[in-house]
């Protein structure tokens, strides 16, 4: 969801030269029983993707987690759930993976009232991202064959952001602000916000050869 502009995807795609191929099976709400749901729907049914695709020159991206944390706290068994879906890519023959962590969304509207009428610091969305970080580092290391399992942050790129809104245009005032340029709702950032991060992701790819398996994954302090 997004102010009516894209959302990442649509920023890298636009932008991107030479042009890309996505399949964005990604829909709002979903958890990773949507992803699984979607590897088993779109990608092995009957409506996979019509362009014929190669392991050396596709890129799978896996971006969830926001809304399994609004369920639950059990980061191992979400992410173990998660993996079972990646290794069934694998298997499918995808060699390339690109995870991106999730951002911090204790710094949204909704959430700073939340953790404010609670009195405790939410650190949910850290702690998923340390998990995230060791089960990208097992899966790789558990591979037969040699993969490229990537990690992109995020909720780097948001803190950046929140910390430094002017370096990047936005007024100050708006980063806590609802409807503001940063956030078009209590929740969710506006397309500007996307556009920076598509473009953090895109020299993060341009810096990364595939083929590479990763040997350190940067976690959350």
């Amino acid at each position: 969801m997004t102010d009516g502009g894209p959302n990442w995807v649509g920023h890298l795609v636009h932008k991107r030269q030479p042009p890309i191929l996505v399949y964005n099976y990604a829909k709002s709400g979903h958890t990773i029983d949507g992803v699984k749901q979607q590897r088993l729907r779109f990608f092995k049914g009957s409506a996979q993707p019509s362009s014929s695709w190669s392991a050396d020159e596709s890129l799978f991206v896996t971006w969830v987690g926001i809304n399994d944390l609004a369920r639950s706290t059990d980061f191992e068994g979400m992410l173990e759930k998660l993996f079972t879906v990646q290794q069934g890519l694998y298997e499918d023959g995808a060699r390339n993976f690109l995870f991106i962590d999730v951002p911090p969304i204790e710094r949204s509207p909704a959430y700073r009232a939340l953790t404010k009428a609670k009195g405790a610091k939410e650190t949910r969305f850290i702690e998923w991202n340390k998990v995230l970080a060791r089960k990208i580092r097992e899966f790789a290391a558990a591979a037969g064959d040699p993969i490229s399992a990537l990690y992109f942050s995020s909720h780097k790129v948001f803190e950046d952001i929140l910390n430094n809104p002017k370096s990047f245009g936005f007024p100050e005032k708006h980063v806590k602000k609802d409807g503001g340029d940063i956030w078009v709702d209590h929740l969710h950032p506006t397309s500007a916000v996307h556009a920076i991060v598509a473009a953090e992701m895109e020299k993060f790819l341009n810096s990364v050869h595939l083929e590479q398996t990763l040997q350190k994954v940067e976690e959350e302090k």
